[in-house]
């Protein structure tokens, strides 16, 4: 799903039911504006919702007792711990066809902010579609695998896409067991020129470098998973 523009709305939206966490997404700066035009769904919630700063991927939603909880499935299961939602955060919204009419007819339309490229995850990591179309391929790459994932879990749960490398490694490691972290611990800090070395065009296709002496980097794109 992209953010769509207010002309685009008319066509696209008039009968979609979403929770509110959709609908600030699909709006983006116009939620403000969109919000008093939506009606609720009377006893209708969603089945899946968008983990947090990466609303591209769907996250399964299931009712416990009187609470609701959001979470991941097969290749992406550990990319970030489950949600604890309300009933608030599942209910389902549309737009009142009327007052839609009526707002798109006195609004000026205000082209949507730019959306980030998009890079796809095939097979759990072991290969990532550049925004270029160029594959990048992590098979024979445990460690950058691990990284990658380790990246889009941290800033999932720490809802930013900036991040110190550090951070993630010593996060990852810490994860490991015993029996692993010969093995499977990342012990480099020189993130581009180790641990990345001979990918370091597409390591800057994903990520901006903030900070090269401190190892502080920003993803730049989204991170879809293959679709189902």
């Amino acid at each position: 799903m992209k953010p769509l523009t207010k002309a685009a709305l008319l066509r696209a939206l008039p009968a979609s039911k979403l929770c509110l966490a959709d609908w600030r997404y699909l709006t983006h700066a116009h939620f403000d504006d969109i919000q008093p035009l939506l009606t609720i769904c009377t006893g209708e919630v969603t089945s899946t919702y968008p983990l947090p700063h990466i609303p591209e991927f769907r996250m399964h939603v299931d009712r416990r007792g009187d609470r609701f909880v959001a979470y991941t499935v097969g290749d992406w299961d550990q990319v970030a711990d489950d949600l604890a939602l309300t009933l608030d955060d599942v209910q389902l919204w549309r737009l009142d066809p009327e007052r839609l009419q009526q707002y798109l007819a006195t609004e000026s339309t205000t082209p949507a902010a730019a959306a980030r490229p998009v890079a796809r995850v095939v097979g759990g990591f072991t290969t990532i579609i550049l925004p270029s179309g160029r594959k990048m391929s992590l098979a024979k790459k445990h460690k950058r695998r691990a990284f990658l994932r380790a990246v889009v879990r941290w800033c999932g749960t720490n809802a930013t896409d900036t991040f110190y490398a550090q951070d993630i490694i010593e996060d990852y490691n810490a994860s490991l067991p015993a029996a692993e972290v010969e093995s499977k611990a990342i012990n480099s800090d020189r993130i581009i020129d180790d641990l990345f070395k001979g990918q370091k065009a597409e390591f800057l296709e994903l990520f901006d470098v903030l900070d090269l002496a401190a190892s502080q980097f920003r993803i730049k794109v989204e991170l879809r998973p293959p679709r189902t």
